[in-house]
C-alpha cells in the first residue's frame, strides 16, 4: 500500500498517455488532409485551365504549409503564443536541419540554376527580416501585413516567372500527385473541402492533446510547440520530399524545403501576426533565431560553393538540428 502511486498521479499519466495517442492521430490526420487538398485543388485547377507548373509552384507549396498555418492560428486564438510562434520556427529548422540533412543521406541533392538565382536569395532575406522584426520585440499587425505582403509579392514572381517558362511537359506526379485519368470535379471539389476540414480539425486536435501532454511532463508550452507541434506539421514536407527522391527526383526535395521556409515565414507568421500580435522573448534573439538565419546562409553559401548537397553536408545538417532538439528538451529555459 504504502509504495502505491497517489490515484491522481495514475490519473495523469493515463491523460497523459491518451493525448500521445491524440498527437498521433492528429498528425496523420494532417498528413491525410494536406494530400486531399493538394491533390484535390491540383486537379480542379488543371481542370479549370490554370497551367500546371503555376499550380505546382503555388497550390502544393501553399499545401504544405497548410498545417503550420493552420496549428499556429489556432494556438494563437487559444491564448497559447509559445505553441504557436515554436511551431513556426521549429518547422524551419526541422526543414533545412531534418529534412534537407536526412534526405541528402540516401541520395545527393542537386540544385537547380533557378534555385540558386532566386529561391535561396529570398529565402535568406526572409529570415533576415523575420531576425530584424523580431528584435524589435513584438511581431506585430503592420509587421503581419509586410510579412503577408512579401508571399504575395513573391507568389506573383513565381506565377509570372512559370508563366513565360511554361510548356507541355506535366510536372512529375510527386509535386501534384496528378493521376493518368483526370479526376472529376466534383470529386475533387469535395476533396478540396475535406482537406480543409480535416486540417481544422487535426490542428485543433494536435495543439489540445500537445498542450496536454506538456502539462503532464511539467515541460512548457514553448518546448512542446518547437519539437512535437514543430514535427507534426512537418509531416507533409517530409513525406513529399522522401518521396521526390525515391522516385529520382532529388532537387524537388530541395526546393519544397527551401520554400516550405519561405512560406512559413511570410504567410503563416505573418497571418498569425496579423490576427494577433506575437511578442518575441529576448531569449529567442540569442539562439532560435540566429540558428534559423546561420542554417539558411550556411545552405546558401555551401550550394553557390557546389550546387549540391552531398552526404557530409547532410550529415551537419542533421548534427545541427539534433543539437537543437537537445538543447530544447535538456534545457528548455
Amino acid at each position: 500500500e504504502k509504495n502505491r502511486p497517489p490515484i491522481g498521479k495514475i490519473y495523469n499519466m493515463s491523460g497523459m498517455w491518451i493525448d500521445v495517442v491524440l498527437c498521433l492521430i492528429a498528425v496523420g490526420l494532417l498528413y491525410l488532409s494536406a494530400e486531399a487538398l493538394v491533390g484535390g485543388s491540383t486537379r480542379l485547377a488543371k481542370a479549370l485551365g490554370v497551367p500546371a507548373l503555376v499550380v505546382g509552384l503555388t497550390v502544393v507549396a501553399f499545401g504544405t504549409s497548410a498545417p503550420e498555418l493552420v496549428v499556429s492560428l489556432l494556438a494563437a486564438s487559444r491564448d497559447q503564443i509559445p505553441i504557436s510562434l515554436g511551431n513556426i520556427i521549429g518547422s524551419n529548422v526541422a526543414n533545412i536541419g531534418l529534412i534537407i540533412g536526412l534526405v541528402s543521406l540516401f541520395r545527393p541533392m542537386p540544385a537547380n540554376p533557378a534555385l540558386l538565382r532566386r529561391d535561396l536569395p529570398v529565402l535568406c532575406g526572409t529570415m533576415a527580416l523575420y531576425f530584424a522584426l523580431a528584435y524589435t520585440g513584438s511581431i506585430g499587425r503592420p509587421q503581419g501585413a509586410l510579412l503577408f505582403l512579401g508571399i504575395i509579392a513573391y507568389s506573383t514572381l513565381l506565377t509570372r516567372q512559370a508563366i513565360r517558362q511554361a510548356n507541355p511537359k506535366k510536372i512529375p506526379a510527386v509535386v501534384t500527385g496528378e493521376r493518368s485519368v483526370a479526376g472529376n470535379r466534383f470529386r475533387d471539389g469535395a476533396l478540396v473541402v475535406a482537406g480543409l476540414g480535416g486540417l481544422v480539425l487535426a490542428g485543433h486536435l494536435l495543439v489540445t492533446s500537445a498542450t496536454g501532454v506538456a502539462r503532464a511532463l511539467g515541460m512548457s508550452e514553448w518546448v512542446i510547440g518547437v519539437t512535437l507541434v514543430a514535427l507534426g506539421t512537418s509531416i507533409p514536407e517530409i513525406a513529399t520530399s522522401f518521396v521526390a527522391v525515391f522516385r529520382g527526383h532529388p532537387d524537388i526535395a530541395l526546393g519544397n524545403a527551401i520554400g516550405s521556409n519561405i512560406f512559413n515565414v511570410l504567410l503563416v507568421q505573418g497571418v498569425v501576426s496579423l490576427y494577433r500580435p506575437v511578442p518575441i522573448s529576448s531569449s529567442l534573439l540569442l539562439f532560435e533565431f540566429p540558428l534559423m538565419l546561420g542554417l539558411s546562409l550556411f545552405l546558401f553559401l555551401m550550394l553557390r560553393i557546389r550546387p549540391r548537397v552531398g552526404r557530409w553536408q547532410g550529415v551537419l545538417l542533421l548534427l545541427a538540428y539534433l543539437g537543437f532538439i537537445w538543447v530544447k528538451v535538456l534545457n528548455p529555459a
